[in-house]
């Protein structure tokens, strides 16, 4: 499975609710998966990932709620989707 794929994977997963934000989280800053996302040359890992630590960085500081962050990856992956 690609990067794409497995972070894209994460987040259906915390979507879903089979995980915690904390997990998703937890799982982006394994650092096997900060390695292999910082040497991706694949621009959508990144963009995937920026917008996921972007969201939980607004929620920590209490500009989002997380029915907003559910909502914002919902459309990342739909936009996502469309595009390819």
């Amino acid at each position: 499975m690609s990067l794409v794929h497995q972070v894209q994977e994460q987040i259906r997963r915390y979507l879903a609710e089979d995980i915690s934000l904390h997990e998703l989280r937890l799982w982006l800053f394994m650092p096997e998966n900060v390695q292999a996302i910082a040497a991706s040359p694949d621009q959508t890992v990144h963009d995937l990932t920026d917008r996921v630590l972007l969201l939980v960085s607004e929620l920590d500081y209490g500009h989002r709620d997380e029915a907003e962050v559910r909502k914002f990856l919902t459309a990342s992956l739909a936009s996502r989707a469309m595009a390819s």
